[in-house]
């Protein structure tokens, strides 16, 4: 069995996020083992995301904010995503993600089925996303949500379904958390409900 050691950690910056630096020694596939090497990690805490859900009316809630990384790297940074935020200390992953949903879309989570957890990006990170569909009843307008404390600027969707994959096709979603939770919500939908939620047009995309 191959095996991998932390050698010794040392903090680097300790803010929002932390970035440490750590040296450590893994077997190669070879066998041999590798020489001492320094890598860099970044953690803050697991994340719980998700997906809200209406079946009555076929919709899920996404939400679209700014995000620097987005700016940073020369795209639009207002992406169209899903609830996502960070686990409080010695909050349980259903609290936090009904914790979230309520701050992000104003939705109570009334059910929660788990789709996946996943590794936020495993190469420098060792947070991890768990992701959730929740069924809520979906606001029938557009609303304005965010925290002010943490100066977020959220504005809250109901998005047709089928709308809601031609938008993943099309390629304009962006964010890893709302593409898998899309592709992987018809697991955890009844097929009777896609196959009748299906025969109705797809609402028209929000100004």
């Amino acid at each position: 069995m191959r095996k991998a050691e932390i050698l010794h950690r040392e903090d680097c910056y300790r803010g929002f996020y932390c970035l440490e630096r750590i040296r450590l020694r893994h077997d190669r596939f070879s066998g041999e083992a590798t020489p001492a090497l320094t890598r860099e990690v970044v953690s803050k805490s697991d994340i719980v995301a998700v997906l809200p859900y209406d079946p009555a009316v076929d919709k899920v809630v996404m939400i679209e904010q700014f995000r620097p990384g987005a700016l940073v790297a020369g795209g639009n940074p207002w992406l169209l995503e899903i609830v996502a935020g960070y686990i409080e200390q010695g909050e349980s992953l259903s609290s936090a993600a009904r914790r979230e949903t309520f701050e992000e879309t104003g939705c109570e989570a009334l059910k929660l089925t788990p789709l996946m957890t996943y590794f936020l990006a495993p190469n420098l990170s060792p947070d991890r996303v768990h992701l959730f569909l929740a069924e809520v009843s979906a606001p029938e307008t557009e609303i304005l949500r965010g925290r002010g404390d943490e100066d977020e600027d959220i504005r809250v969707l109901s998005v047709g379904r089928i709308e809601a994959h031609a938008m993943v096709t099309a390629g304009q979603i962006a964010s890893p958390w709302a593409l898998l939770a899309l592709l992987l919500m018809q697991r955890c939908t009844p097929a009777n409900q896609l196959e009748t939620a299906a025969v109705q047009p797809p609402s028209g995309p929000s100004d």
